[in-house]
């Protein structure tokens, strides 16, 4: 059973630049602690909260994504913090990029996202990463 995968909106921001290596390891080591790789029926997320814009400024501009602003309950009082997304080929192109960067946990997670989306049952992750090229790169080129 294929799940219906979720497209990026024309609207949202590109990457402005070609992240390097030392951008690629960086990305993975903030994602490593603040981000979360979501896979649902209507498709793929990676997002990160932060209360500090900068690093996820920086996510933007290498990954592209939007930034919006949410406010969240902190003990009695609301604090402003900040959300970083990318959905669909994005989301499952930049899984890919940091994949090999990452804890033995979040590869798990990783995997488990990237098989959902090409519709791979349960308990088979390890054997589906190609497939999870092959739909990245054509979701791509289209």
């Amino acid at each position: 059973m294929l799940f219906r995968v979720r497209r990026e909106h024309k609207s949202t921001p590109k990457a402005l630049v070609h992240p390097s290596i030392a951008d690629i390891t960086w990305a993975a080591g903030f994602m490593e602690g603040e981000g979360s790789f979501i896979s649902r029926t209507i498709g793929n997320e990676v997002r990160a909260t932060q209360v500090n814009l900068e690093p996820l400024k920086k996510l933007q501009i290498l990954f592209g994504g939007t930034i919006r602003p949410v406010k969240r309950p902190l003990g009695y009082r609301w604090s402003q913090c900040y959300i970083w997304k990318v959905c669909g080929a994005r989301a499952r192109g930049l899984a890919m990029t940091l994949y090999t960067f990452m804890s033995s946990k979040r590869k798990t997670q990783l995997r488990k996202m990237l098989c959902v989306a090409v519709g791979a049952t349960r308990g088979v992750e390890e054997t589906c990463l190609v497939t999870c090229y092959r739909v990245i790169f054509r979701d791509v080129k289209q």
